[in-house]
């Protein structure tokens, strides 16, 4: 009697220990991405999108690194699967939503479908957009399509093997975090109260002062932009060399504007479109830079079409 009661114990302890197993399983990273995308927003992990890849690498069915070569292929591969996602290194990550619903990409010489997910740059910024305008152009980064048929069969593969290994301990070295790169530019925050018609552009009449260690600008929206025009200031009687760098949500630079203003005079200049982009281009972000002496960026008028920017309609803005 005594020892039936210790096995009826110990059977009940398995029990319950494969019941919190599945339930563990069952809200990871990637179950909880699939199925919703803003769980990336609660998760706990330093990177959620690392932890995402380096989970994605046991549960998927199948990945596939990404080039111009190949896309159009592996996009055609997604029909086959419930789920795609596309990871770009350890600061991107977006989910397919829409194969029927894409844009023709130049840069990928594909048709580039809809997709929802986030750019991260200090905290997690959400998109919603054609993959092309989240992910950037092909360049040397690392992007990588995830595919999934059934994760609840992948979750209990995984349990499985967990639990065949349970009599066999063995220690796990701690795998170090990768480290995000410092970023040594500081943030500057647009004033409200300087943005006017944003509506049909982006115009900002605050000077915002510029130092060869530079600084970010984040625009409120991302914008898709036809034109940019900008005024330089020089800040002492000597010449100043003046730039301002326009980035895409991936991080590419899209457009710069350069001037060298003197003795305290301006200078008005347009933006030039970078090699390999042409208008409307994305923009996110800028940085500005001023060699040798200070100067500053006085007035910012960026132009863009409402037929140009596909969240126009979807956003209501």
């Amino acid at each position: 009697m005594k020892n039936y009661i210790i096995i009826l114990s110990v059977c009940i302890g398995f029990i319950s220990c494969g019941s919190s197993s599945s339930v563990a399983e069952d809200s990871n990273t990637v179950s909880l991405f699939l199925a919703d995308v803003n769980s990336l927003l609660s998760d706990t992990n330093k990177n959620p999108i690392v932890s995402f890849s380096e989970l994605a690498t046991e549960m998927a069915e199948g990945s596939i690194e990404l080039n111009k070569d190949n896309i159009a292929t592996a996009l055609e591969q997604v029909k086959d699967h419930s789920s795609g996602v596309i990871v770009v290194e350890n600061h991107t990550i977006v989910k397919l939503t829409s194969l029927e619903d894409c844009q023709k990409s130049g840069s990928w010489g594909a048709c580039m479908p809809k997709g929802e997910g986030f750019i991260k740059k200090g905290e997690l910024n959400y998109k919603s957009d054609y993959i092309n305008n989240i992910i950037g152009t092909p360049s040397s980064k690392k992007v990588t399509l995830f595919l999934f048929s059934n994760t609840s069969s992948s979750i209990e593969k995984i349990a499985i093997e967990e639990t065949a290994a349970v009599d066999q301990l063995e220690v796990v070295e701690p795998k170090p975090v990768e480290q995000e790169e410092a970023i040594s530019l500081a943030e500057i925050v647009p004033d409200k109260a300087c943005i006017v018609n944003y509506d049909v552009s982006y115009e900002n009449n605050c000077s915002l002062i510029m130092y060869s260690s530079g600084n970010v600008v984040n625009l409120p929206n991302d914008r898709h932009v036809t034109n940019g025009e900008l005024k330089l200031t020089s800040q002492s009687s000597a010449t100043s060399d003046a730039w301002v760098y326009f980035y895409n949500p991936a991080g590419d630079c899209v457009a710069t504007a350069h001037a060298q203003p003197m003795n305290f005079a301006s200078s008005n200049v347009e933006f030039v479109v970078s090699e390999n982009f042409s208008l409307p281009v994305h923009i996110s972000h800028f940085k500005i830079y001023s060699w040798w002496n200070n100067s500053s960026l006085d007035y910012l008028h960026l132009y863009y079409e409402p037929q140009n920017d596909p969240d126009y309609h979807e956003c209501g803005l």
